[in-house]
C-alpha cells in the first residue's frame, strides 16, 4: 500500500508544473475584469507593433510623443478608429469581434501595426 501512495506524489508534481508551463496565457484577477494590454506610441512608432489579445481585453494606446497620433484600423472594415490621441493622452478599445486588424496612424500613415484578436 505503500509504493502506491509514493506513486500519486510524481504524477501530482508533473501535473501542477504543465499547469504552471502550459495553463492559461491570461490570469485574470478576482475582480472578473478582463486584461487591458498597452501599446506605447513613442518615437513615432507603435511599441509592440503586434498584439495579440483576447476577445473582450481592452487595448490601450498611450502617446508617450510630443505629437499627436492616431489608431486607426485599416482592415477589416468596419474596424476602430481613436481620433486624435493628443501628447500624454490615452485611448482605449475593447475588443469585441475576432479577427486581425492592420492598423495605422492616419496622420504618420508609415507607422503601422496589427492586432489580433483570439
Amino acid at each position: 500500500m505503500r509504493k502506491q501512495r509514493f506513486a500519486i506524489i510524481p504524477t501530482a508534481c508533473l501535473l501542477a508544473v504543465s499547469l504552471l508551463l502550459f495553463g492559461p496565457r491570461h490570469v485574470r484577477a478576482g475582480s472578473g475584469t478582463p486584461p487591458t494590454v498597452t501599446v506605447e506610441i513613442h518615437n513615432f512608432a507603435f511599441q509592440p507593433a503586434n498584439v495579440t489579445v483576447h476577445q473582450g481585453d481592452t487595448v490601450e494606446w498611450k502617446n508617450e510623443d510630443g505629437v499627436a497620433h492616431t489608431a486607426t484600423a485599416t482592415t477589416p472594415k468596419p474596424g476602430f478608429d481613436s481620433g486624435s490621441i493628443q501628447p500624454g493622452g490615452t485611448w482605449h478599445y475593447k475588443a469585441q469581434a475576432k479577427g486581425t486588424y492592420n492598423y495605422i496612424c492616419t496622420i504618420h500613415p508609415y507607422m503601422k501595426g496589427t492586432l489580433i484578436v483570439q
